[in-house]
């Protein structure tokens, strides 16, 4: 199938707009979490390492105010004596200090002297450190602080491969009250803090899990809109399927009721256009086994009443019952009348049935529908003059040229004119009138019941009355199908007791 042909196909284009907003949503909570995590933690890495410089030094400040050195370099902390590294250790513990939110920190309490004090580091590593141990970036920040100066700098460890903050502040007794003093004299130590920066190494693992988590998440909240689209998608497709088998059931008033502007949509048009049809046929079905049966029975009927007239007469002749001269002539003549009705009533089957055959050729030529009505209307005037019936003509402006079979279209209007002399009383006339596209054949005569027009044109239905007792009833039903073959509307309008008009529309 051609590109260009699938994207007219508005199924097609649907399923990928669901597809691309799922792709979309996928790839913005994918996007969106990661950069935040880049921003946070790769972009953002120099401010992190500047806002941890300003909180170590600031709490560096705060805790170095807090230690008081006497001239045996003891170190108190708030006027509690700190016996050991421990002690020192479990002050931190008690959550007074809070800077190590940061991370891993080392704290160590140097003196004048730039001896080693105090430490709260756990590693035996730090356990005998001294200020010879320290690195020439270390001794520089003692050395600066001593000096009365305040001071953080921040490198990279390549022992370790973290960035380290290192922060130098002095430390001042207390009982000077000349704290923040530039003298040098009274400085008594220096406090010594290291705090870790996590490193890249450890940055990108963090990265690695937080994207597996966002790409769960966006799997998750993806499968669950792909779930909703295609339930959305596929919910009539159920429905259709359900449908079909309701009408594989004969159960054809089952409906879909799916409006939707795609193919699917169209689909479920189509499936209700078919059971609406299948309907209707079953219907027809019904009826034309129905019509069947009252044809059978009907003309089993027609032909058994000449019939069983003819042999009852043959039987009486036969049988000597009827002699007499006068007798068996009258019985010759009834048995010739009922000959003739059963040849012309086969004549009329053979004929309705050639006619309703579709395969039947009927011979269409251009012609002039006046010189057909004329012809009729020649044919019948003896009949209806013995009725003193007159026929009137009268034409108007009409469409003369029609495409048909003559005799055809001479056969129909001699039926229908024929039953209008026929039901027409005695010194009465009949209007044939050519107006427009129209040809309507008038009488008025008895009329047409109320409860008997809608089944005029069937076959062998027929009025018992004395004036129709030799009809075969089959005659309006071959006229009707004349009219159909040639694509004439034939149609009848009637008041009971007044009159009876036939319009022909071509």
């Amino acid at each position: 199938m051609k590109l260009k042909q699938m994207f007219k196909e508005k199924v097609t284009r649907k399923l990928a707009v669901y597809s691309l907003t799922i792709l979309i949503v996928f790839s913005i909570i994918v996007v969106g979490i990661f950069a935040g995590f880049f921003r946070r933690y790769i972009v953002n890495n120099e401010y992190i390492i500047n806002n941890q410089k300003d909180f170590v030094i600031k709490n560096a400040r705060n805790i170095s105010k807090s230690i008081y050195i006497d001239e045996n370099n003891r170190v108190y902390i708030n006027k509690r004596r700190l016996e050991s590294n421990e002690d020192f250790r479990k002050i931190y513990a008690s959550g007074n200090y809070n800077y190590f939110s940061f991370g891993q920190m080392y704290t160590w309490i140097i003196g004048k002297n730039k001896e080693l004090l105090i430490t709260d580091t756990t590693y035996d590593l730090f356990e005998d450190f001294s200020y010879e141990d320290l690195s020439e970036y270390e001794k520089s920040v003692v050395n600066s602080a001593l000096e009365g100066n305040e001071i953080i700098l921040n490198s990279f460890s390549y022992f370790t491969d973290e960035i380290l903050i290192t922060a130098g502040v002095p430390i001042y007794n207390t009982n000077t009250n000349m704290i923040g003093s530039e003298n040098k004299d009274l400085i008594v130590g220096v406090l010594l803090v290291q705090s870790v920066v996590k490193s890249s190494q450890k940055v990108l693992v963090n990265g690695l899990v937080l994207i597996f988590w966002s790409l769960l998440v966006a799997f998750i909240f993806s499968y669950i809109l792909f779930i909703i689209f295609s339930h959305k998608f596929t919910r009539p497709l159920y429905k259709m399927r359900d449908n079909a088998f309701e009408l594989s059931k004969g159960n054809y008033n089952v409906k879909n009721n799916i409006f939707q502007d795609d193919e699917i949509g169209y689909l479920a048009n189509t499936l209700d256009f078919l059971s609406l049809k299948l309907k209707e046929a079953d219907e027809q079905t019904k009826n034309l086994e129905k019509m069947r049966n009252d044809f059978i029975s009907n003309i089993s009927h027609e032909l058994r009443t000449p019939a069983t007239v003819m042999v009852g007469s043959l039987e009486a002749l036969v049988d000597g019952v009827v002699t007499n001269e006068e007798d068996v002539k009258e019985y010759h003549i009834n048995m010739l009348s009922e000959a003739k009705f059963l040849s012309r009533l086969i004549g009329d089957l053979l004929e309705i049935s050639r006619l309703q055959n579709a395969d039947f050729v009927i011979e269409k030529t251009q012609l002039c529908i006046l010189d057909v009505v004329s012809d009729v209307v020649r044919s019948l005037r003896q009949i209806a003059s013995k009725k003193n019936i007159s026929i009137d003509l009268y034409k108007e402006e009409f469409k003369n040229e029609i495409y048909g079979d003559y005799g055809r279209l001479k056969q129909m209007f001699t039926i229908v004119l024929d039953n209008a002399i026929k039901f027409s009383n005695e010194n009465s006339k009949v209007e044939i009138s050519l107006i427009g596209n129209q040809i309507k054949i008038k009488d008025y005569g008895v009329g047409i019941q109320d409860k008997d027009l809608p089944y005029i044109f069937d076959r062998f239905y027929k009025e018992r009355s004395e004036k129709n007792k030799v009809g075969t009833g089959l005659g309006l039903s071959i006229a009707k199908n004349i009219a159909i073959r040639h694509d004439i509307e034939l149609s009848v309008k009637s008041v009971y007791g007044e009159y009876t008009e036939f319009v022909f529309e071509y």
